[in-house]
C-alpha cells in the first residue's frame, strides 16, 4: 500500500471518475491507463482535506474542453497522514490535493515502466 505507487507510471493517464464516499471517507480515483486496461483504481482511505486548483489552459480555444490528464503524480509521508497529489499541465492546469490517513492503488497488471512519486508537492506547512 502507499509506497507501492512507485511502480506505478500513471503520467498522461487520464482520471475518468472522482467517486466520494461520504460515509467511510474515502475517495476513488478511476484512471484510464496508458499502459494497459482496463483501469487503475486509487483510493484515498479516511481523507480530511481536498484542495482542488483548476484553471483551463487558455492555448486551447474557449470551445475546447479539457480533461485531468495527469502530468504528475505525487505524495508525501507525514507523522500521520499523507498528502496525496495529481498534477495536470495540458488542457487544464493546477492540481487535486488531498490529505488522508492511507492510500492504495489497484492495477490490471504489472507495470511496463517505473513511475510513482514525482515530488511535486510543495511543502506548504
Amino acid at each position: 500500500m502507499n509506497e507501492e505507487t512507485d511502480c506505478v507510471n500513471l503520467y498522461e493517464s487520464t482520471i475518468l471518475s472522482i467517486e466520494n464516499d461520504l460515509n467511510n471517507k474515502e475517495i476513488l480515483f478511476i484512471i484510464d491507463w496508458t499502459e494497459g486496461n482496463p483501469y487503475v483504481l486509487l483510493k484515498c482511505k479516511t481523507y480530511s482535506n481536498v484542495e482542488i486548483n483548476i484553471l483551463h489552459n487558455e492555448k486551447y480555444g474557449k470551445d475546447w474542453i479539457g480533461t485531468f490528464e495527469i502530468t504528475g503524480f505525487s505524495y508525501i509521508k507525514r507523522e500521520d497522514n499523507y498528502t496525496v497529489q495529481f498534477n495536470f499541465e495540458h488542457t487544464l492546469i493546477g492540481y487535486i490535493r488531498i490529505e488522508c490517513k492511507s492510500f492504495v492503488c489497484f492495477t490490471p497488471s504489472e507495470p511496463l515502466s517505473c513511475g510513482g512519486n514525482d515530488n511535486l508537492i510543495n511543502d506548504y506547512e
